[in-house]
């Protein structure tokens, strides 16, 4: 964990990582020179707005198991919590319809981000004809769960700031 917190806190802001903190977790156990294992399954992710409509077949969007859309500020500024049954909507609304199916490891079926690539320029977020899924209702229903939680939260931490600031005055 001390090799994690450095890299966290102190390296990632004086070195450039090619695909950003993901890479910490891996060299941080390389580094501790602690035994670990990559899963057999191959990444997957979740439909961007629109997605479905233009290639059903080519999921292109953020990867399934992290989503942003859970912060209940806008560009992490608690300031910005001005309408907090708007930002849920607007949360909900983001929730995925598709995800890309679960599969093992494999070689890509295309290469990303080549302009002279015969299937197309595709970015490297996309997983090129590997299919779709639709969301399981169970999954949607828990993602809203957690946006509600996470409005809970952060309208209860506005309150104790203000109350803080009352606090303070007198």
């Amino acid at each position: 964990m001390d090799v994690l917190y450095h890299l966290v806190m102190h390296t990632r802001y004086t070195l450039d990582f090619s695909y950003g903190d993901k890479e910490l977790f891996w060299l941080a156990f390389e580094l501790a020179q602690v035994p670990y294992s990559f899963s057999p399954w191959a990444n997957t992710a979740a439909a961007s707005p629109g997605n479905m409509e233009k290639h059903p077949d080519t999921i292109c969007g953020n990867i399934r198991f992290y989503w942003y859309i859970f912060n209940p500020y806008v560009n992490h500024d608690m300031s910005s919590l001005q309408d907090p049954a708007a930002r849920v909507a607007e949360l909900v609304a983001a929730i995925p319809t598709h995800v890309s199916r679960q599969r093992k490891r494999s070689k890509p079926l295309t290469t990303p981000e080549d302009a002279a690539n015969p299937d197309g320029f595709w970015p490297q977020e996309c997983l090129y004809k590997r299919g779709s899924e639709a969301m399981r209702p169970q999954d949607v229903r828990a993602i809203e769960r957690r946006i509600h939680s996470a409005m809970r939260i952060a309208m209860i931490q506005q309150r104790e700031l203000a109350l803080d600031k009352l606090k303070k005055k007198h």
